[in-house]
């Protein structure tokens, strides 16, 4: 996202992104299809930006602190690690 945010001229955020994932060593075989999936999705996007256009469209960055969800009335807070476990 930083890359977009930041007019998509800086590409060595994409570098740095894959060169940070290339050198994650995975836990188990999820994770290393993750991580492999995830240097391919954004191999994949650097070499479809010459054909995409976003028109007048402009992205910026979100809040630092996602709100808090509420479930049964009781406010749990999110974060990237906690959805992706949490049980409805």
């Amino acid at each position: 996202m930083r890359f977009l945010a930041g007019g998509m001229v800086d590409f060595g955020i994409l570098d740095n992104s894959i060169s940070a994932l290339s050198q994650k060593v995975a836990s188990n075989i999820d994770e290393t299809r993750r991580i492999a999936g995830n240097i391919d999705a954004i191999e994949t996007f650097n070499g479809l930006l010459d054909d995409i256009d976003f028109g007048t469209a402009m992205a910026r960055l979100g809040a630092q602190k996602a709100p808090h969800l509420i479930l049964g009335g009781v406010e749990v807070p999110v974060s990237a690690r906690s959805y992706t476990s949490l049980k409805i």
